[in-house]
């Protein structure tokens, strides 16, 4: 499912954000974003997607991301500073976003409809 998302947003020219609040996550992440690049040689990290990989206390980083994304996950999987990146250019917060797709085998995916959605108003 996540390979198709991407393609589908890469196809489109769509600001692709990654994360995971497990660490067996992130090399998922990696796999998705790798095989799919094999498809659009010209997609960039940090110009058409940003990966922040694996990070802990997710409900606070997703209170912390309404207000300010790049303030609360200061750097990406590769340890760059977010406020750096092309990609961040226009986007401050949830505002900026209009979609938010959780893959997951539980039920994490409320966490994001609970915390995320009052910092949209």
């Amino acid at each position: 499912m996540e390979v198709a998302i991407l393609r589908h947003a890469f196809e489109r020219n769509v600001k692709v954000f990654a994360l995971t609040w497990s660490p067996a996550g992130a090399p998922i992440i990696e796999f998705a974003i790798n095989t799919v690049k094999e498809e659009f040689p010209d997609i960039q990290s940090g110009v058409h997607y940003c990966n922040f990989g694996y990070k802990p206390q997710a409900f606070a980083m997703i209170l912390g991301m309404g207000d300010n994304i790049a303030n609360t996950m200061n750097t990406d999987a590769e340890g760059r500073k977010l406020e750096n990146l092309p990609i961040m250019k226009g986007i401050n917060n949830y505002s900026e976003m209009n979609l938010v797709v959780e893959f997951s085998g539980s039920v994490a995916g409320m966490s994001w409809v609970t915390y995320a959605r009052p910092n949209l108003a």
